[in-house]
């Protein structure tokens, strides 16, 4: 970058400015986040979502999301990093990952998506609020695509094989599972939920 600001000044050429910044490593720990290795956390992703990915990441990615993803000042960094050092990781996690929900989704969705995770994950309890479908299909990886859990038959089937969804808290454990009439509970990992509706 700086060879070309040279170059720039040889052609007569007003040199760019050059800012750099750090890379954020993604929710794997490994790689730079991206939606193509699929360890990214999108802003538009539901609130429970993103809280949910910011808790997954790495204690060591903490002091960097700290820095790059939230908008807390200097001091509040500082306080947390110190928290950090004594030994408390999961409150500084939640810390962050209140605050990105709060900069994407606002202030009471933040509140509710900590209330999510702690219901989910701590108490382990099915969450009260999740989304509602009618289904039009009976065959649990119809299903897990119609209700957008799964972006596509091939993971639907891919999900399922992983032992990574639930039918009103049971595993499922064949692609081939045909649904009965009434309502259930659809889980898939450890973030997504829906209530589901599907009338023989």
């Amino acid at each position: 970058m700086l060879m070309g600001r040279d170059i720039q000044k040889k052609y007569g050429y007003t040199p760019q400015d050059i800012i750099t910044v750090p890379l954020l490593i993604g929710t794997d720990g490994k790689r730079k986040m991206s939606k193509s290795y699929g360890n990214y956390i999108g802003l538009a992703d539901k609130p429970e979502d993103q809280f949910g990915k910011v808790m997954s990441i790495p204690d060591e990615l903490i002091g960097s999301y700290l820095e790059l993803v939230t908008n807390f000042d200097d001091a509040r960094i500082k306080e947390l990093k110190s928290e950090l050092k004594s030994g408390n990781p999961k409150n500084v996690k939640e810390q962050i990952a209140e605050n990105v929900v709060e900069i994407y989704h606002g202030k009471d969705e933040a509140k509710r998506a900590r209330e999510h995770f702690n219901c989910v994950f701590r108490q382990k309890k099915t969450p009260q609020e999740m989304d509602e479908f009618k289904v039009h299909s009976n065959k649990i990886t119809s299903i897990l695509v119609e209700t957008g859990l799964a972006s596509s038959n091939s993971q639907a089937y891919r999900l399922i094989e992983q032992n990574g969804v639930k039918l009103d808290g049971k595993v499922v454990s064949g692609d081939n599972l045909i649904m009965e009439a009434g309502a259930h509970i659809l889980q898939v990992g450890k973030f997504k939920f829906a209530k589901i509706k599907f009338d023989d």
